[in-house]
């Protein structure tokens, strides 16, 4: 029986660079990328098993997406968050507290202190 891929999006709406290795994870045969440039939508999403964010920048998510993401890992969708705190503080030049994807981890409880954030990954690996 062949196994399903597992559909995973990786939004780099709000990145500058930092996740474009996600999109070539490998391999082919149990992971299927895809990137977005464009805000998150409920008809974006429910394409997809895993939402990839990984930013080193200030710019945030609206609140409408805010909800759809929290939307998303309530309903099963595996979710992953990675930036680098130290970068940000160097490139940007902002406390970490203006780290943008700061406001996607605080759905869940978490802070930018946590350089990555899993959740319902139980279902993937």
């Amino acid at each position: 029986m062949k196994k399903e891929r597992i559909r995973i999006l990786v939004d780099t709406s709000r990145d500058t660079g930092w996740s474009g290795g996600l999109i070539r994870i490998e391999p082919d045969n149990i992971y299927q990328t895809t990137h977005n440039r464009d805000y998150l939508s409920e008809a974006v999403l429910k394409n997809y098993d895993v939402l990839t964010i990984c930013s080193n920048t200030s710019l945030k998510y609206t609140d409408a997406e805010l909800r759809l993401i929290r939307e998303f890992v309530e309903n099963g969708g595996g979710l992953l968050l990675g930036a680098s705190t130290s970068r940000f503080e160097r490139d940007v030049r902002e406390p970490i507290s203006e780290l943008g994807i700061n406001h996607v981890a605080s759905l869940f409880g978490r802070s930018s202190t946590c350089r990555c954030y899993l959740a319902n990954f139980r279902h993937y690996f």
